[in-house]
């Protein structure tokens, strides 16, 4: 009662208690003797002494020590369960109702252990999610079937108070079974995983928002490329593809500053990305590329660029242009200006062709021709046209420039005098130039055109407007898609974090329960040893005495007694034998290695097999409380070799090395087959002492045969 009323109330009123006693007293197994064969054989000892005529016909106290509600009584379950980071429930298969759960539930989810236990039979149907029921009822099917070492694992989403869907992670073990042997109750515990499972979806929905905008790129006609500092080709468009040459896998392995680059343009790029990286601004320029038949294709960039968390160029992003039909329009241009001008009817079809404004200028900067397009742009846009028409000198327009634009438009004239005067042979610059309905964006070039005559230049004018507008997007977007990364992936970590913090709070349990299983166990098998034993042995002297009395008297029940006394012997040797079992009593008095001597010369007496030890090298430098674990991995290993391999000879191996010490143990068995479903939980503990202790178990199948498993453990030589 003292254990249960610390705990949400379960239907009947002692059932927590006696459901821990049990699994208590499951967990106190041997490898042959159980507790119900030793209370059959003190059953059979009484019945004999009755028989004898003796007075005696009970062990004192030897029933109440075996008694499984009373080892349940122990102070320490409270406790560990009220600590246990996630939920612990004991779900009954027959009645359909959950008879334990700890507090963690109600606090999760909301409810009152008075709402909980209210719901009776309706606990899953209303709160677990519809669609995992089925799932339910299938893992419940795979429960009935589990061995009592086995384990199962399940997921699945329950109800909270205001209504939410929260994530559980549960893996559960058989707790009882009825008289039949089939499964009756399960003992489960579950994680709330909600916020992992929410760190999940939104990185799910990051990743379908990635691979829309990775299909507009992809779908879009302008080649565009993502490249890193140090000359590698991350993603390409197919519109990229096509205008190199190469395929998206080829361009993987091409450098794009030494591949891709001829070497002429390599100085002036590497100081238009170092201007990237001072101003943070976009930067455009021209260069050619190098397709991969050799060709040279003229091309204009605009590069921008991402950082990452420190603020380092984490990579470029460009927009390319092929160029090559603006490079031969500005040869055709050239062509004509070095003729003087002499020829306009022929350069006339090719003025008008582009769609660009188009304006000739003077050495003087007087604009000497223009082509519809120039003459139309200044109508539609309120202009009048002979304000910037032939005639008038454009410099000197651009120096009388008042609007918020005038820096802008003194740099472009100076761009052009530049040109004129032979100190460049071309500029270019980008500028904004919104009309009443629109925000548009335009670049200006401005080439040298020198004839057999004095110093030209060629005006142009080109609309970007809807290449601006793509880049803005894209920009915004990548901004907006670098903040939810961050938030999500702190979201993530966040989730991440927890997690970590509750699985290392469930090893530090895991970890102090079987510590104080391994102490009820020594303290049980100390009992049985100094109690039990004792006791037999007082019968044993008793029944000898006996024996002999009416033997001497030639009394008809002298065998009989002579037959106690032998039973009361062998009774008492399979009392020590368990108890050494249970409580290595050489472990303690005389060390590791002598406790496993001791252990190999009790096997092969015990089951007529050849068990030994070989030491090699110097004795492994060990805590007193790690010396247990290797002694129960050994003790497991043996019953293991015994039980499942049939083994008739078993070695047992202590090896030190440089870097630490190992202990196998060899068997000529039938092997050791993996299960599929999960590790058995005789393996599970020895994987977990060996990890308590630093070290690691392999298992291996040697060549001539049977299985050896061996604990490394790193440090550990003298």
């Amino acid at each position: 009662m003292a254990l249960n009323a610390r705990f949400t109330p379960t239907r009947k009123c002692g059932l927590a208690t006696e459901l821990a006693a049990r699994r208590l007293q499951s967990a106190m197994h041997t490898e042959a003797y159980s507790k119900k064969t030793l209370r059959a054989k003190i059953a059979g000892l009484r019945s004999l002494l009755e028989r004898g005529g003796t007075q005696k016909t009970s062990a004192p106290g030897a029933g109440g020590k075996l008694e499984p509600a009373e080892l349940g009584s122990t102070h320490f379950f409270p406790h560990i369960l009220e600590l246990m980071p996630g939920v612990l429930h004991v779900y009954d298969l027959e009645e359909k109702v959950l008879v334990f759960i700890n507090p963690k539930m109600a606090n999760i989810l909301g409810y009152s252990p008075e709402e909980w236990e209210a719901m009776g039979e309706g606990v899953l149907p209303n709160l677990m999610f519809p669609g995992d029921v089925p799932r339910f009822d299938r893992h419940i099917a795979h429960v009935r079937t589990l061995a009592d070492h086995e384990r199962a694992n399940f997921e699945c989403r329950m109800r909270d108070r205001s209504g939410e869907w929260r994530w559980f992670q549960s893996a559960s073990a058989v707790f009882l079974r009825d008289d039949q042997g089939a499964v009756r109750q399960v003992i489960s515990s579950a994680l709330d995983i909600t916020g992992h499972k929410k760190a999940e979806e939104s990185l799910l929905a990051t990743k379908k928002k990635n691979q829309f905008l990775a299909n507009i790129i992809e779908r879009s006609s302008q080649p565009f490329a993502v490249a890193y500092p140090d000359g590698r080709i991350g993603l390409v468009n197919a519109a990229f593809g096509r205008l190199t040459g190469y395929s998206a896998g080829e361009l993987q392995s091409v450098n794009w500053a030494t591949q891709l680059t001829p070497p002429e343009w390599a100085d002036m790029e590497r100081e238009k990305l170092e201007e990237l990286q001072a101003t943070g601004h976009p930067v455009r320029y021209e260069k050619e590329y190098l397709r991969k038949d050799g060709t040279r294709v003229p091309i204009e960039l605009l590069v921008d660029q991402g950082r990452d968390s420190g603020g380092r160029v984490e990579y470029f992003y460009s927009f390319v242009s092929d160029i090559t039909a603006r490079k031969a329009t500005e040869q055709a241009l050239r062509c004509s200006e070095r003729s003087a001008l002499k020829h306009w009817a022929e350069t006339e079809a090719s003025l008008e062709a582009i769609p660009a404004h188009i304006a000739i200028l003077d050495a003087n900067g007087q604009i000497l021709r223009v082509n519809k397009a120039w003459t139309s742009f200044a109508l539609e846009n309120g202009g009048v046209p002979e304000s910037l028409g032939v005639g008038v000198n454009y410099l000197e327009v651009c120096n009388k420039a008042t609007c918020e634009e005038a820096e802008e438009v003194g740099r472009f004239a100076a761009g052009i005098r530049s040109v004129l005067s032979g100190e460049r042979y071309r500029f270019s610059m980008e500028y904004p130039c919104d009309s009443p309905q629109e925000h548009r964006w335009f670049v200006a070039y401005v080439t040298a055109a020198h004839g057999e005559g004095s110093a030209r230049a060629v005006v142009a004018h080109v609309d970007i407007t809807p290449q601006k507008r793509i880049e803005e997007e894209i920009r915004t977007l990548n901004h907006e898609l670098e903040d939810r990364v961050r938030e999500r992936t702190r979201m993530l970590q966040s989730a991440v974090d927890a997690l970590e913090s509750e699985i290392v709070k469930r090893q530090r349990l895991e970890r102090e329960i079987l510590e104080i299983s391994e102490r009820e166990q020594s303290r049980f098998g100390q009992d049985l040893h100094d109690g039990l034993s004792q006791e037999l042995a007082g019968l044993s002297m008793i029944g000898g005495v006996l024996a002999k009395r009416l033997q001497a008297e030639s009394h008809p029940s002298s065998k009989i007694a002579g037959d106690l006394a032998a039973s009361i012997r062998s009774t008492i040797d399979s009392a020590r034998l368990l108890a050494k079992g249970l409580y290595p009593v050489e472990l303690n008095r005389f060390g590791l290695l002598l406790a496993l001597e001791d252990l190999a010369n009790r096997t092969s007496q015990r089951f007529g097999i050849s068990c030994e030890l070989i030491i090699c090298g110097k004795p492994p430098q060990l805590e007193k409380s790690n010396e247990i674990h290797i002694y129960r991995i050994v003790q497991e290993c043996i019953g293991n070799a015994i039980k499942h391999g049939r083994a008739e000879r078993i070695l047992i191996e202590s090896v030190a090395f440089d870097e630490g010490h190992s202990f196998s143990v060899s068997d000529n068995g039938t092997g050791f087959e993996q299960p599929e479903a999960s590790e058995g939980m005789g393996l599970h503990l020895m994987d977990y002492r060996a990890r308590v202790i630093g070290g690691e178990i392999s298992i291996e199948k040697p060549v001539q045969g049977g299985c050896r498993v061996t604990c490394r453990i790193p440090g550990t030589s003298a």
